[in-house]
Parts: structure tokens; sequence; C-alpha cells
């Protein structure tokens, strides 16, 4: 059973960028920031993001960026100074499906530099594949160039919206934003590179594209000399050869004073997801986070459907914006085939089925109604993966009652039917709660909550809280006995068969 299927345009914006290193095996995209963190003390710093295929993004990860002097001849030429920018400090994101991402600052002190006009090269080996408008696996850089005049540099612009990774939903438009401001508070000039030849490595002009006062549109609007957005931006076109298109855009930005930075964005295609559940997490009671992927693209919604392999009626799901999801309410020792789904503008995918179990937790399945009789109902408690020979417990609150006591077996599970005695028949609200030991030690709970009246039947029942207040009996709901799950809604007569989480305290 799929959720509910929902379509909205994507505008997914994304980082990509970093710096200089050694050739390797993994593609990668370079995108730079520039900044400064004491002008007038000559300490300039330098921002570099790399965005990469590689689900290792330290493998692009220099430790220094040297500074050239003398290139008034030309990008990436002139004589290596003796200084660096220096790394001082490094942040690295794999929770995107589209990329791994390595985020760099990098300093250099200008105080002793003699005047004249500097630049720092960062080249990375390796485009990201399937890049359509670049000479097949050319390289990637970005540069920056600034003046020192006694000591103190000028600044090159930076760029206002750095984040740029964007993704070209089918029959959409979309901009890159390759503005910047000039430190100095000058006017700003932008060109859009178009030269595949080294050191500049940008790509050919995108099709169907416009660049105007730091902005490039891509959009059916624009196509000109023949350009048909819908077979160009197709990502079912064989031309394309079963990858995922991609275009590169590189804008240099400069100021009056001739200081220059540069800016490489990556857009790729929006193509209908295919997820997969990469990993799972036990998170307390019987409840696990699983964790969707959908690579080389994004999702604007994921569910999970998963199915008790014992039990085909017994079915959870969940469903959200982005991964992570949570599934609630497991049976405790079963086993669960899940399947995932996810969607966006381009369309949606069930993906390959991931086996989740034998599930861990403790829950407590009170089969009550309202009007029944609470004295003399019968219930079922259970626990798995437990500490082994460990005790567990069902205790009443308002005044404290113990319902049941027992002992786990020697795997930690227990399956018990307990009987409510007669001694439970006081009016009012109370809290059941239902209490083992995990295997770390770590004390764990089920609760629900009864409203009873004065002649013991079930006015009220839930897996939240009640109103009024319970009664004053020492018990400190302030440790951790948060009520979990959703409202169990219940009707004359209906009865309950209840399974939720249970919380650790």
């Amino acid at each position: 059973m799929k959720q509910s299927r929902r379509t909205r345009i994507l505008a997914a914006v994304v980082t990509a960028s970093i710096l200089a290193v050694p050739a390797a095996a993994h593609a990668s995209h370079i995108r730079s920031v520039y900044s400064t963190t004491s002008a007038t003390n000559g300490v300039v710093s330098w921002t570099l993001i790399n965005a990469t295929e590689s689900g290792d993004p330290s493998s692009f990860s220099p430790d220094d960026i040297e500074l050239l002097t003398s290139v008034a001849d030309g990008v990436g030429s002139g004589t290596s100074t003796s200084d660096s920018f220096t790394e001082i400090s490094r942040v690295e994101d794999e929770s995107n499906s589209l990329y791994a991402e390595t985020t760099q600052v990098f300093t250099v002190d200008v105080s002793g530099f003699s005047d004249g006009l500097y630049e720092a090269y960062a080249e990375n080996c390796c485009r990201l594949d399937g890049v359509q408008n670049s000479d097949g696996e050319d390289t990637t850089s970005a540069w920056i160039r600034f003046t020192v005049t006694s000591g103190v540099p000028n600044l090159p612009p930076v760029f206002n919206s750095p984040s740029l990774y964007e993704l070209i939903a089918p029959n959409g438009t979309v901009t890159a934003d390759f503005r910047a401001t000039d430190p100095e508070g000058g006017a700003v000039t932008y060109t859009y590179l178009t030269d595949t030849e080294n050191p500049v490595y940008a790509g050919t002009a995108i099709p169907c594209s416009s660049f105007s006062a730091g902005q490039l549109t891509i959009g059916a609007a624009h196509c000109s000399g023949g350009d048909v957005f819908a077979t160009i931006f197709d990502a079912d076109n064989p031309d394309y050869g079963g990858d995922i298109p991609s275009w590169t855009a590189k804008v240099e930005a400069k100021d009056a004073q001739g200081n220059v930075a540069t800016s490489d964005v990556l857009f790729r295609l929006l193509v209908a997801p295919e997820p997969y559940i990469d990993d799972d997490r036990f998170v307390g009671g019987s409840d696990y986070e699983l964790d969707i992927f959908a690579p080389d693209t994004v999702s604007d919604f994921v569910s999970v459907e998963c199915v008790n392999d014992e039990d085909s009626s017994d079915i959870v799901t969940a469903e959200g914006p982005s991964s992570p999801l949570t599934v609630r309410n497991l049976q405790v020792g079963a086993t669960y085939t899940c399947t995932p789904y996810a969607e966006n503008s381009a369309g949606g995918n069930d993906g390959d089925t991931y086996e989740l179990g034998p599930v861990e937790g403790i829950l407590l399945n009170l089969n009550l109604a309202v009007g029944v009789e609470f004295s003399g109902a019968t219930s079922n408690i259970v626990g798995g993966g437990l500490k082994p020979a460990s005790a567990f417990t069902l205790t009443m609150y308002s005044d404290p009652i113990e319902i049941y006591a027992g002992i786990t077996d020697g795997d930690g599970n227990f399956d018990e039917d307990i009987t409510i005695p007669a001694e439970a028949c006081i009016p009012g609200v109370h809290q059941l709660v239902l209490a083992g030991i995990d295997s770390s030690d770590e004390v764990v709970t089920d609760e629900q909550w009864v409203d009873l009246s004065s002649s013991c039947t079930v006015l009220r029942f839930s897996n939240t809280e009640l109103t009024p207040t319970l009664a004053e009996t020492g018990f400190d709901f302030g440790t951790g006995l948060t009520a979990a799950s959703a409202l169990v809604l219940l009707g004359s007569g209906l009865i309950v068969a209840r399974r939720r989480a249970a919380v650790r305290r």
C-alpha cells in the first residue's frame, strides 16, 4: 500500500564547491566563497566547499593553498610565493543524497606582503560524471585575486548566495544567483565564463539560458537557435547514455580595482527518485528510525510500509517530507519487510524491500472499552530484547498498586496475560506503567491512561495523559515517563488492541 502521491515543483538549492587537491578517482565539484576575518590586521580568509559523488568527502581536502604573484599575464600563472592559505577549520557532511560535502576555511596574513596583485588558485581533478557542456572529465577550478597596499588587502567580491547546486525541474525554470558584494563597497561586474581550456575549466554556454546582472536563468523561454528545452533537458534522452545529465556554469565577479572571485555552479536534472533504506536504528520502545535515500536526485515526500512477515494484517506505515522516518508500534519479536517510496515533481517510485527485526522493545496492550468493567478486565503485556532474567512490573498510579510483576526469560522476553484486580477500582484518572530493563541496563516503559467512574467502569482510555491531574502519589512524572504514540479513539463497545512506543527514563 503506497502513501498518497503529491506533486509540487521543487526549488531545490544545494551546495557545491571546494579546492585544490591531488588527482583522485572520484569526481567532484568546486565552489568558493571569499571573506575577510580582519582586514585591518591584514588577515584574510577563503572558504572552499567541495561537493563530490564520493562517500568520502575528505578525499578532496588539501591542507593549504599556495599563493601566486605576478598574475597579470593570466589566470593560474605567475610565481608562487612562500606563503599559503592555511586551513583553520573543516566540516564534512554526507547527509545529502546528491553529494558529500566538505567545507573548509583557510586564512593567510598578508600584513607583511609587498604591494602588488596576488592570486590563490584551487584546482580539483574531475568533474561530476555526465556533465554535458564540458570536455569530459576536465578538472574544475576556483580562484581569487586581491591587491595588497602597505600591508592592507583590497578584497575581491563576496558571492551573496554561496550554496548553489541547482536542480532543473521538468518544464521548469531555475535561476542561479551569482550576485556578489564588494567588501569595500564598490561596484561589481560579472562575466559568464565559457572557456573549457586549462586553467579556466569552465563549461560552454548552457542551452536555453540567459545571463544578466549576475544571474543565470535556464528555462524554455530562453531557448534560441533551434534549441528545444523539453528535448535537451530530458533525463530519458538516449544521447545522455543513461547518465543523469548535468551542466556546469562558472561566473567571475570583479570589483573596480580588478580584484576577482569565481564561482562554479552545477545544474542537474530533477529525476524521479529510486529510494532504498540505508539503515535502521532502535530508538526505544518498539520504535525504529529508518534512513531512506534516493541517490542523484531529491525527494519532497517519502514514506515507508512495513508488513509483519508472520501476520500480513499487521502493517505499520510512516510518511513525511524528508528522511529519516520513524515506524512506531511494531510487534515485539516480529520481523517486518519494509518498502520505501519517494517522489518529487518528476514522479515517484517504490524501492527495494528491507528486512527489519526481530523487533526489540516493551509493549502494554490493555484491551479496554468505554463502559466496560475495569476490575477483572484482561490484558496482554509483552517484552522483547530486554535484559535476560530481569524484573518487569505493571503498576497503576494514583495510590501505587502493583498489578503484575515477573522475570524475563533467558533471552530477555516475556509475554503474559494479566487480569486487573478489584483493588484497582479507584474513581478518577490513573496511569498504568509497564516497566522493564533493556540490555543496556536502562529502564524502558510503556504507559496508558484510564478514567474510572465510581462504579469502576471505563469512562475514557488514552495513550496520552488525561485530565484532571492525578492524585498526589509521590510519583515523579518529570523522570521521563512521557506519553507516546497517538491518542486511541474509543467509542462505546469498541475493543482496542493497542501497540505503541515505550519510553526510556
